[in-house]
């Protein structure tokens, strides 16, 4: 108070710039100065104001003076509901979303000394209700793996008949025509098979098949070749091995072996008991003996077409079988299931170049 009567006299003086007046003037003034400084000190020590870090976005604030100075001392100042001053972002062109506002506020950190919180107002917002799924059926059990079974083969003996077939050949590089006959027969118990082939100038050569019917096919008991002379094979089921009539060691005989000839017709009533068991690519292994030895042939099946034939156009399935040994014969049959799977075609190959071509005609009774 005293303080404050010497500045108002102080400021209520006239002014005079003689000299003694402004020795008068530079005292009082001095001591008007000395006072207010040693006030604003005593206020200072008494109310110490928080100095903030520089920062361009940081506003000093107002605090409020509490009337109990004694317990000002000891305790924190109580918490104002003064908010501190957000740093006011560069003005965009259009209004910020919302979204950005409330991220902006979130991300800067607020004193718990000057920022109070209600608890209620704090609100837990609820889990996003997840979509329901759609019950699943149950999932079939999946059957264990198993390896592939074959179809089974079921043999269907063909009908009893007679084919004549054109032959077109080339012997040491000199064509010639022949004829040829099929002649099969059966009683339900047994079989015969005949094949000839005929030349008026070469002769003929004949190939004859006898045997029994069982339920896996031919079972064959005797098979020969003549030409000029006779060759034979005869089969011994009971002991499991071939005898040749020729100087040719005997040999083992397994089950469903066959001859040469009797091989055509097994093919054919295999084919004709199940031909969905001969897709393309499919392999036929026999057992086949000839009139000296025994060879394995393996036959593919190729494909199903159209032929045309002197006898006609038929439809016909394609296997090949692949030469033995450096001067085996390479074979072609094509069976047609018209004639009972019998073969509408027959060509073989010789490795030195010898063909003979085999072409159905004619079909006749037995």
């Amino acid at each position: 108070m005293v303080v404050g009567r010497r500045l108002r006299l102080y400021f209520s003086m006239p002014l005079d710039f003689s000299h003694n007046a402004r020795a008068t003037h530079r005292s009082t003034l001095a001591v008007a100065t000395a006072l207010v400084l040693i006030s604003h000190a005593w206020l200072l020590g008494r109310w110490p104001v928080t100095i903030h870090p520089p920062d361009s976005s940081i506003r000093f604030q107002a605090r409020t003076m509490e009337l109990e100075p004694s317990r000002a001392r000891t305790e924190h100042p109580p918490a104002t509901n003064v908010a501190r001053q957000q740093p006011v972002p560069k003005r965009v062109s259009g209004r910020a979303p919302a979204i950005l506002k409330d991220a902006a506020q979130a991300a800067t950190p607020q004193p718990l000394d000057t920022v109070s919180v209600p608890t209620a107002a704090i609100e837990t917002p609820p889990a996003p209700s997840m979509p329901e799924s759609e019950p699943q059926p149950p999932e079939a059990a999946t059957p264990p793996s198993q390896a592939p079974v074959d179809p089974p083969r079921l043999f269907v003996t063909p009908n009893p008949t007679r084919l004549k077939y054109r032959i077109d050949g080339e012997e040491r590089g000199m064509p010639y025509a022949a004829r040829g006959e099929l002649q099969w027969n059966h009683d339900g118990k047994g079989y015969e098979a005949r094949l000839e082939i005929s030349h008026f100038l070469l002769g003929a050569r004949i190939q004859t098949s006898r045997g029994a019917l069982s339920a896996d096919g031919l079972a064959p008991t005797r098979f020969s070749d003549k030409y000029r002379s006779e060759v034979a094979a005869h089969f011994d089921w009971t002991k499991n091995q071939v005898i040749f009539s020729a100087n040719t060691p005997s040999a083992s005989l397994a089950a469903g072996t066959q001859d040469q000839l009797s091989t055509f017709m097994q093919l054919a009533g295999l084919f004709a008991g199940n031909p969905q068991a001969f897709a393309a690519g499919t392999l036929i292994p026999v057992e086949t003996v000839g009139p000296r030895h025994v060879e394995p042939w393996v036959f593919k099946v190729r494909r199903e077409e159209a032929m045309e034939l002197p006898g006609g156009t038929v439809q016909v399935i394609q296997l090949t079988r692949d030469a033995v040994g450096d001067y085996g014969t390479r074979g072609d049959v094509w069976l047609a299931p018209s004639l009972g799977y019998l073969p509408a075609r027959i060509r073989l190959t010789q490795h030195n170049g010898n063909v003979v071509d085999m072409k159905w005609s004619e079909s006749l009774t037995p």
